[in-house]
């Protein structure tokens, strides 16, 4: 832990003048990395780290700095607004020139979620040809399927948030959604449904999620935070690390563990 402080306090001393803008940052609810309370605050342990290094680089982040607002506005915003960051986000090939990236900050599975009761089986990505996927309008998931040789021509319901992904799958207008294994559950308690009447039928993939910053940001400030996220999440020789302590805060830190 001693090494990781030094590091930081390094990494911001020798850079002395050079400081970023003031940014906003807009996130998505990842449970439990990612937490959105009913009046908008956010909170999480992604939040403290992103804030952690935001403070490292002499551009600390007031609370109401971070927005969550619906994921396809915040990537239109991110796209064409100098001083703003978003996370947690895929870096899929087709979003790699359009942003510069620091991560990744957690790895998550991701699958396809269907109702119990439709008695579901996938033995292979052929069979997936045979169902609906909604997907979450130009997210990870989306691009994913988009990419994949097999996957680019299943049936895809494209919507605008997870919850209605939820809602269409309780109702039977489609067969899978396509999700995170860990944010999955969340979702549906939100929207009233148990998750104990869902499961993941089959993993895609596992998912780097990242810190994505408008085009306009200086990189020397980004080769900073990413040498400071590197640093954060160096182990000492107990295996121990500025970026577990802060997991464990949350109880999050098993879930990584779990993901790897």
């Amino acid at each position: 832990m001693r090494t990781y402080c030094i590091a930081i306090l390094f990494l911001f001393l020798i850079v002395g003048t050079a400081r970023a803008s003031d940014f906003v940052f807009y996130v998505g609810e990842i449970f439990p990395f990612i937490q959105v309370s009913k009046s908008g605050e956010v909170g999480g342990p992604i939040v403290d780290v992103v804030s952690e290094l935001m403070g490292g680089a002499g551009d600390p982040v007031r609370a109401e700095e971070f927005r969550s607002i619906s994921f396809p506005r915040s990537l239109e915003i991110l796209e064409t607004t100098p001083g703003t960051g978003m996370f947690l986000l895929a870096r899929t090939p087709q979003r790699e020139p359009l942003f510069k990236w620091v991560g990744p900050l957690v790895e998550l599975k991701l699958g396809l979620v269907a109702r119990k009761s439709s008695d579901i089986v996938i033995r292979s990505k052929e069979d997936l040809k045979r169902y609906s996927i909604s997907v979450v309008r130009n997210s990870g998931p989306m691009h994913l399927l988009q990419n994949d040789p097999v996957l680019k021509d299943v049936r895809r319901e494209v919507v605008k948030d997870d919850v209605l992904q939820m809602r269409m799958l309780n109702a039977g207008r489609v067969d899978l959604v396509c999700q995170a294994d860990t944010a999955a559950p969340h979702v549906l308690e939100s929207v009233g449904l148990d998750p104990d009447d869902f499961e993941m039928v089959y993993v895609l993939s596992n998912l780097p999620l990242y810190l994505a910053f408008n085009r306009a940001v200086d990189d020397g400030f980004i080769a900073r935070l990413q040498a400071a996220m590197d640093a954060m999440r160096k182990e000492d020789r107990h295996g121990r690390s500025r970026f577990k302590a802060i997991m464990r805060k949350y109880s999050a830190e098993g879930l990584l563990e779990r993901n790897r």
